[in-house]
């Protein structure tokens, strides 16, 4: 936070101030504030941003209404999470480009639709955002292995079991591919795959994903999370 300060002072010093750029600084200060618990500091952060960009549609701009829609969803102001992710949409439908930060907006609409318990709905938005991904970045990609886990997720929420275990399976061996069999992404996935068999009912199989995941995460800075976890 710090260093964010630091480049947003020396940003907003020169002769002639980037808004993109200095709205672009304060939408990763403002994600580090969420991501450590600083909720109220990172609304204001978006918000900022939003008011310097003055409603011109740009990445900033999105990028900022989709953490400003998190922050919501995180304050349990659902209605207004709601509302924010409809008019990035509106965005959407008229001609921006549907890359990596859209992916980013249908995952996130898709968490907002498991909170409010409409399970179907935030499969078929984790599913398009699977499919985004896979078009932008490419199959042999993290990003893409995390979106099949998503999509596995909802799916065991919901019992269908066949097609979790499908989407499971493609991200054990992704996450093989791309970083091996140790890396906490693999632990990740073995934790749902012994989910996996405890919604079928198979113990005997279930007990075993999770000790190779614990053992994993042991290793790892996650060890007391998978404690947790497990």
């Amino acid at each position: 936070l710090v260093l964010f300060n630091e480049a947003l002072e020396l940003l907003q010093g020169v002769k002639t101030p980037s808004v993109v750029k200095i709205s672009a600084c304060q939408n990763k200060k403002a994600l580090a504030l969420l991501r450590s618990g600083r909720v109220t500091e990172a609304q204001a952060e978006y918000q900022m941003s939003l008011n310097r960009l003055n409603g011109v549609v740009s990445n900033e701009w999105i990028v900022a209404n989709n953490g400003l829609s998190i922050v919501f969803q995180q304050l349990g102001e659902y209605d207004k999470a709601d509302s924010v992710i409809v008019k990035l949409f509106a965005a959407y439908d008229q001609g921006v480009q549907e890359d990596m930060t859209f992916a980013s907006v249908l995952n996130n609409y898709a968490s907002l639709k498991q909170i409010e318990g409409q399970l179907l709905t935030s499969r078929d938005l984790l599913q398009q955002a699977a499919n985004v991904t896979r078009k932008n970045a490419g199959v042999l990609n993290l990003s893409y292995a995390t979106a099949l886990e998503n999509i596995a997720f909802v799916n065991l929420q919901m019992g269908e079991l066949e097609p979790a275990k499908v989407a499971i399976d493609s991200v054990l061996l992704l996450v093989e591919k791309i970083l091996g069999t140790n890396a906490e992404e693999y632990a990740s996935a073995l934790i749902n795959l012994g989910r996996y068999y405890q919604y079928a009912g198979d113990f005997s199989k279930a007990e075993p994903q999770f000790k190779r995941a614990l053992a994993i995460l042991e290793k790892s800075s996650s060890g007391t999370q998978a404690q947790k976890i497990l």
